[in-house]
């Protein structure tokens, strides 16, 4: 079920003809307050008018039951660095105020707007005091998350920011989902720093609809299979899920969650590895197939409640992911072809048993039944589960599992066909 809507980049530019060709990335077209906060230009968002910001936005968008979101920069804009703005409440000890170029630190700049936007010095009491008055003004406003941007990844990552808003969200009596950007190069060494203080953190660059951006994600889940050829460092690769960094508690509230970004569709490498799920789109233009992506329920289960998710094996051209359902031995398993041809992938299930009493591999049978997510074609298969799949292709499957003897496996797996999967399987052994 969709929750947030969040207004992205560039929300409080000014609407100026030709505005985001020619200024995306130059300096004096953002819109500030007289305390050097952006603002949403009236002339693009009408009800923002006499200063009352997204507050009539966010209270139609709560009204609808769902929850409003805006991405914001990294630190302060040159503008109001250039205009020396005052900062609300912040006064040095010889009672002059604090503006905008005390706190700027011009060496900071996002690399990727260097003229606009550049750190804070949040050691001063003045840079402490503007990201305070910032995630004041969003609680007042009604604002639920925020995406912070240009404050993470390994080339360049603004941890002392993160730290002073992680408090300021706290601070301003609000709850907001807190979210970190970009995350190019992210380890979990880096990710471990800032886990506990967010609810959400990105760990790849920008998405876009191109395999060779696609493709990056299945890295994030190689650290096993490296670690056992090569007896590399966990924090040289980008395997989140073995860190122990997946759903942990967060102090801003809730739980923290790896973000791999926005979703182009047919990719299901985010919902499996437990990535929040983050459509870029127009959701008032979405045909039925689209839709019926987006709301499929196995996904969607294996997104919120699946657990244990992780690569179960893989290579450069096929990856296998596994995770536990919430059923006794239901298990959710999804093969990807990361080939430009079609391949069979192949799972020998019996390697996933949990075993009870210790006994001989040959000597136990893996009975499972039910259905490929997005085909419905119902599937029963023992020991060993087999796929064609489509090149840079995917399928998911739903299964209910018994493990015991040849007989076993065979009456259960029988059993399980003829009375339509039925959910009495789960009273087996789990896998």
């Amino acid at each position: 079920m969709m929750q947030y809507v969040v207004i992205d980049y560039l929300w409080y530019r000014k609407l100026k003809h030709g505005w985001f060709k020619t200024s995306a990335k130059s300096p004096g077209y953002d819109l500030i307050d007289k305390w050097g906060r952006p603002l949403p230009d009236p002339k693009r968002w009408p009800s923002t008018t006499g200063g009352k910001g997204f507050a009539p936005i966010a209270a139609k968008v709560h009204a609808l039951g769902l929850k409003l979101g805006i991405h914001v920069m990294r630190g302060i804009s040159t503008t109001a660095v250039k205009k020396k703005t005052p900062i609300l409440g912040a006064f040095k000890s010889n009672g002059h105020a604090w503006n905008a170029k005390d706190i700027a630190l011009m060496d900071q700049a996002c690399p990727w707007m260097q003229q606009c936007f550049v750190g804070v010095n949040t050691s001063s009491e003045g840079g402490k005091l503007f990201i305070q008055s910032l995630y004041d003004q969003y609680a007042s406003w009604g604002i639920d998350f925020i995406k912070h941007d240009c404050v993470f990844g390994a080339e360049n990552p603004q941890l002392d920011e993160i730290l002073t808003v992680s408090k300021a969200i706290r601070n301003s009596g609000r709850p907001m989902i807190y979210s970190l950007s970009p995350g190019d190069g992210a380890t979990p060494g880096l990710a471990a720093r800032v886990a506990q203080l967010v609810n959400m953190y990105r760990v790849t660059g920008d998405d876009w609809d191109d395999w060779k951006y696609l493709v990056k994600h299945f890295d994030v889940a190689r650290y096993q299979e490296l670690h056992s050829l090569y007896s590399v460092n966990l924090h040289c690769f980008r395997d989140f899920a073995n860190a122990g960094l997946i759903a942990i508690p967060s102090v801003v509230g809730g739980k923290s969650w790896v973000d791999l970004d926005m979703l182009p569709f047919g990719r299901l490498t985010d919902p499996v590895a437990k990535s929040p799920l983050m459509f870029g789109g127009d959701l008032r233009r979405l045909d039925n197939e689209t839709l019926s992506l987006l709301t499929n329920p196995t996904v969607l289960e294996v997104n919120s409640h699946s657990t244990g998710n992780r690569n179960a094996q893989g290579n450069d051209a096929e990856r296998v992911w596994v995770a536990h359902g919430r059923g006794n031995g239901q298990i959710y398993i999804a093969f990807f072809n990361l080939s430009r041809k079609k391949r069979t992938v192949t799972l020998p299930l019996v390697h996933l048993i949990q075993r009870r009493t210790p006994k001989n591999e040959t000597d136990e049978y893996v009975a499972c039944a039910g259905n490929e997510a997005w085909s419905q074609k119902p599937v029963a298969v023992i020991n060993v589960l087999a796929e064609e799949v489509a090149g840079h292709g995917t399928v998911l499957f739903s299964l209910l599992c018994n493990v015991g003897s040849r007989e076993e496996v065979w009456f259960a797996s029988v059993y399980n066909i003829f009375s339509h999967l039925s959910p009495l399987l789960l009273q087996g052994s789990s896998i």
